[in-house]
């Protein structure tokens, strides 16, 4: 058990939590206005073709799961470390009293990605952080979900080391309750469709005997080759009916389209009927860095971090959202690379005593029950306090 906080810190955790009320009402506020209101980007007609299309399909088939109402999800390979130390946090404080297990919590679960093969010995550096990441998690009393991927672009020399290696890892994390054979994999050099599929296979095997539960696909929308890549391995999977698929819709929130994801829940088995869908990973970036620098700010962030949960999240109805990430490690300002786009919705304060400063994007996604956009107004972004403003930040110390 973590020891009591103590007065000033106690105090400076109220303002926090202070700001995060304020922050739902000025949502809650900015929703029922069109004041400041932004455009979405117009869609297309072949969009509303298959809006239609969709729809119609929806109607004449089995009911769709009840999507989660929230964002419940937290992707943040960085838990561990917030604030230099979970154990010694004010984030990790804040999460608990507010998200977590709070009066208004809706968090739920909590999603790691990590180096297929950390069971073999020869990365001790990764297995202490996921096993760190791992026992933080089961302290906030979140369900852990875990994708494999390589880190350093060695890959599986067999289905049975594939095999091997996941089972290691379920073995050493036995809570684990959803799996995901690979990150992204039609983003992955070298990986194609049908050994992806296959290693969702094994996994499927693996996690019938061990009470866990797969989620297929997670595959990147921002790649052409999304659709014909999610064929090729629905085709590949044995047994076939799985009900669980995850997309990561960075792409679709960046320019406001639903286009790539409806593309992707209409390949689905049977067009999506009957099917969860899961972001299993998503975010709003402040900025980004891939091969040209481009500051979006605040402002852009917050907006696109409404349409996900105002329109994307409605529309598609996901079961579950998993936002990342939160607060970048060891007091670190989150980097803006071609390798790590920015996306925190929390910044390090000046004063390492201080609170963690929140960006306004962090009152959309974690804020109360999504609101559906029933008119072609982006609901105007929630003031951060002066008090809690974030000094302007430079190209060169945003990527160092």
């Amino acid at each position: 058990m973590k020891p009591a906080l103590s007065g000033s810190r106690a105090t400076d955790r109220s303002l926090v939590l202070a700001w995060m009320l304020a922050s739902v009402m000025l949502v809650a506020s900015a929703r029922a206005s069109t004041l400041t209101a932004q455009p979405y980007a117009p869609l297309s007609s072949s969009l509303t073709l298959r809006e239609t299309s969709l729809q119609s399909l929806t109607a004449s088939t089995a009911p769709q799961p009840a999507g989660t109402l929230y964002v419940d999800g937290i992707s943040d390979q960085s838990l561990p470390y917030w604030d230099g130390s979970f154990a010694g946090s004010y984030f990790a404080d804040l999460i608990r009293d507010t998200w977590a297990a709070g009066l208004g919590s809706h968090v739920a679960f909590a999603r790691y990605v990590v180096q297929w093969n950390v069971m073999s010995g020869a990365y001790p550096t990764y297995l202490a952080e996921l096993a760190a990441w791992y026992g933080d998690v089961l302290e906030l009393g979140l369900t852990p979900e875990v994708s494999l991927a390589s880190y350093d672009g060695e890959m599986p020399s067999s289905l049975a080391e594939y095999r091997s290696m996941l089972a290691a890892l379920l073995t050493r994390l036995p809570a684990i309750r959803y799996l995901e054979a690979w990150d992204e994999p039609n983003d992955t050099p070298g990986l194609g469709a049908a050994t992806a599929a296959r290693y969702t296979n094994i996994a499927s095997s693996l996690c019938e005997a061990r009470g866990c539960t797969v989620i297929a696909g997670n595959l990147l929308d921002s790649q052409p080759n999304m659709v014909s890549y999610e064929r090729a391995y629905e085709q590949a999977l044995d047994p076939p009916g799985l009900a669980n698929w995850g997309i990561h819709p960075y792409y679709a929130v960046k320019t406001h389209t639903l286009a790539p994801v409806l593309a992707f829940k209409s390949n689905l088995p049977d067009g999506g009927a009957g099917e969860h869908v899961w972001f299993t990973e998503i975010g709003a970036y402040q900025c980004q860095d891939e091969g040209r620098y481009q500051a979006l700010g605040e402002r852009s962030q917050a907006i696109d971090a409404s349409w996900l949960v105002n329109r994307l999240m409605p529309a598609i109805a996901p079961v579950h959202v998993f936002y990342y990430e939160l607060l970048f490690r060891d007091r670190q300002p989150p980097p803006c690379s071609a390798s790590n786009s920015d996306t925190a919705l929390f910044v390090p304060s000046d004063d390492p005593a201080a609170p963690d400063v929140p960006r306004a994007a962090a009152g959309y996604i974690y804020d109360d029950r999504p609101t559906p956009v029933t008119s072609a107004a982006t609901p105007a972004v929630p003031a951060v306090p002066a008090t809690s403003a974030v000094p302007a930040t430079s190209a060169a110390s945003a990527t160092g």
